[in-house]
């Protein structure tokens, strides 16, 4: 006898011998695609780094329409200057950065900013990738507007450099 969802995990509400599912719409779901089924659990928004409903479609990729829309005119913004786009999780840089601004060096209190170190309207930008975004306070996201400093090259210099070790490690692992 299950007292748990064989697919969801959640409570049985009247369990019964040989009873495995919570609901009829879990049993289907997991039987016409059980390894497809969990995909569904735990999911991020790629944007914002929001959960995402488990009950929302497997290829559901941002948790609301202002997310999806921010993103796709950031893909069309870096193609038309020609530069490289790669998919960065909000929350894995606010991670990498411990929440603390890169610009004034103060904990982030609130609602984070994701800043390119080296603008993306700078000649020669990098574009939009993991070692040209850093966490910042909004204040100073927006204070700092396209401006370059020199210490803003050393610091993209080091991530290049932290992600090119990483990368290192991860093959000579594999």
């Amino acid at each position: 006898m299950h007292s748990r969802c064989v697919a969801c995990s959640e409570p049985i509400p009247s369990p019964r011998a040989g009873k495995k599912y919570c609901s009829t719409k879990c049993g289907y779901r997991y039987y016409a695609a059980p390894d497809r089924f969990l995909e569904r659990f735990g999911r991020t928004c790629e944007r914002c780094g929001a959960a995402i409903d488990d009950n929302e479609r497997i290829c559901k990729r941002f948790c609301t329409t202002s997310c999806q829309v921010m993103h796709n005119q950031d893909v069309r913004r870096m193609r038309r200057r020609g530069l490289p786009m790669e998919r960065i999780s909000r929350a894995e840089i606010f991670e990498r950065d411990g929440m603390v601004c890169h610009l004034c060096v103060m904990p982030i209190i609130g609602k984070p900013t994701i800043d390119h170190i080296i603008p993306i309207a700078t000649p020669g930008s990098p574009g939009h990738v993991w070692e040209n975004v850093a966490a910042a306070h909004s204040t100073c996201n927006s204070s700092k507007r396209n401006r370059v400093q020199p210490e803003d090259w050393v610091l993209y210099a080091e991530l290049r450099l932290r992600r090119s070790d990483g990368e290192r490690r991860r093959a000579s692992a594999a």
